[in-house]
């Protein structure tokens, strides 16, 4: 019985959020009232209530959670040592995950305010983390890591919309890191 209940908790989850991006596609900016959100998903308040405590904690989980599911790969891929992060496979490993979820960050990035940043903040600190006692300047590797990582994932979702598969754009990335100075220093 309880693993039913699991499951319907799930699905109800999932719904509500599925619903709150298909809206927010929608009606851009507009304010989306919670109303709108269970007519839409055919469930009362009190079942919103029971994942949410406010649509903005609804924005907030979806975020963080596609933020902590991308750094949990990276930290997957990257072998903590400097040079791997700026690796393909991790690059190929990021613009595949964000491919998977290509609805959701477009509809993300285009119309919330915090996204971008959030995810730049996370990947600091991934990279941070990581690495912060084998280099010299950590904190700077790590803002020029954050900053080309998000920069090539707004201008693929946001300025391209996609036009270029996720092979190209971790293929593309690399080539970034590799002409770099800074990477071509780690890498001796």
């Amino acid at each position: 019985m309880q693993i039913k209940k699991d499951r319907r908790a799930q699905q109800s989850r999932r719904l509500i959020k599925q619903t709150y991006i298909s809206l927010i596609r929608e009606k851009g900016t507009v304010v989306i009232p919670i109303t709108e959100i269970v007519a839409r998903c055919n469930i009362n308040r009190s079942t919103f209530y029971m994942h949410f405590q406010t649509k903005e904690d609804l924005q907030n989980q979806i975020t963080s959670e596609f933020i902590e599911d991308l750094c949990a790969l990276i930290q997957q891929y990257a072998r903590s040592s400097p040079k791997s992060f700026f690796d393909h496979h991790v690059q190929l490993t990021i613009f595949k995950y964000v491919d998977q979820h290509s609805y959701y960050f477009h509809t993300l990035l285009t119309y919330t305010d915090s996204f971008l940043k959030k995810l730049s903040h996370a990947l600091y600190n991934v990279f941070l983390l990581s690495v912060r006692n084998q280099i010299a300047s950590p904190q700077i590797v790590a803002t020029y890591y954050a900053s080309v990582i998000t920069g090539m994932i707004y201008h693929w979702s946001i300025e391209t919309n996609y036009e270029y598969n996720a092979q190209y754009m971790a293929q593309e990335t690399t080539k970034l890191f590799e002409s770099n100075m800074l990477c071509q220093e780690l890498s001796k």
